[in-house]
């Protein structure tokens, strides 16, 4: 296969590059694993490629004039545009949906949860958008997708010059968790089909190198992240275990709760309920969807407003399952 064929396989195979996403591949023999090419890598070092970013950044460059007049040759653009955005599989041109019908089964599951995760991201945006100030602390970070949300959306607003002091926090069992573990947590014996599926015999699809350490694992996701790790700490551990002696740095100034299960949601908020203040945001990720998760959320906002004065203000929600609050006085 010759060099131009394979910077169109390449091209068309990574295309999360073009979308300044950084390449999930190691080497070049990864590459051509995926591609099937049969290129060997010294030929790719005429053009300056001896890296994987140098890849990345070929890729990025030719493409400004190389793309264009392939394009028609490898895909139709609708179907360029869904490698980025899957709902664009399903949408169509007026924004209603075309049928489905034809779609695989992976196509339809990646409309389907791309809509449900970009909400989350939408989420982390409007936040920024109109940040307060402070820290931000997460409250079950299950693949840390919304912390890396959160840590996203401070980058591309540039809300860093303003607050060079914010620290993200993500609070887990990041699989810490077995029978003898959940023995001294009484209230959660009922609940155990819920935590075995967050310990390294659940459903996580981690590295074999990983695998009796899952903390690592995540530290190894927030480093190749690569966006402000010096201020982002995962605390392990169960919040009754980890929440008590903490201290954050600053005022909270967004909590992001995602605790499935409404006793973990009402130690939480409860530990939350002096440290709110008037602007902080608050996000509940089940608030529309587990009606005991929905009760406990009231019972928090009708004592915030009976004892403090203060009142949870809905913002938007998320895909109908959470919702986005802000923190306001009560009017009088």
């Amino acid at each position: 296969m010759t060099v131009k064929m394979f910077f169109k396989t390449a091209v068309q195979c990574c295309f999360n590059a073009l979308g300044l996403q950084v390449l999930k591949l190691k080497t070049f023999q990864d590459l051509l694993n995926q591609t099937g090419c049969q290129v060997e890598p010294s030929e790719l070092t005429k053009f300056g490629i001896i890296s994987q970013k140098d890849l990345v950044d070929f890729i990025r460059r030719e493409v400004k004039s190389n793309f264009p007049p392939l394009l028609n040759e490898m895909v139709k653009p609708r179907e360029v545009v869904s490698l980025v955005n899957p709902m664009m599989r399903a949408a169509g041109y007026w924004g209603y949906s075309d049928s489905t019908y034809a779609l695989t089964k992976d196509e339809k599951m990646a409309v389907f949860l791309h809509f449900q995760y970009f909400e989350k991201f939408q989420v982390a945006l409007a936040v920024a958008s109109s940040y307060p100030g402070g820290d931000y602390l997460e409250f079950g970070s299950h693949d840390l997708y919304t912390l890396r949300n959160m840590l996203a959306a401070f980058d591309v607003g540039n809300i860093d010059k303003r607050y060079p002091e914010t620290q993200f926090y993500a609070f887990d069992i990041f699989g810490q968790s077995n029978e003898d573990v959940l023995e001294g947590h009484s209230k959660y014996k009922e609940f155990q089909w819920y935590f075995k599926d967050y310990t390294h015999k659940g459903n996580l699809k981690i590295l074999e190198t990983h695998k009796e350490n899952l903390y690592q694992h995540y530290e190894g996701i927030v480093e190749e992240f690569n966006l402000f790790k010096d201020r982002t700490h995962l605390v392990q551990g169960f919040f009754e275990d980890t929440l008590p002696n903490f201290k954050p740095k600053n005022k909270i100034g967004f909590a992001f709760l995602d605790c499935n299960i409404a006793p973990s949601y009402e130690y939480v908020l409860e530990w939350l309920f002096d440290k709110m203040e008037v602007g902080s945001f608050i996000y509940m990720d089940e608030y529309h969807d587990v009606a005991d998760v929905y009760l406990t959320i009231e019972r928090f906002n009708e004592k915030l407003k009976k004892d403090r004065g203060l009142n949870l203000v809905f913002v938007r929600s998320a895909a109908a399952v959470g919702a986005l609050f802000r923190v306001y006085k009560v009017l009088k």
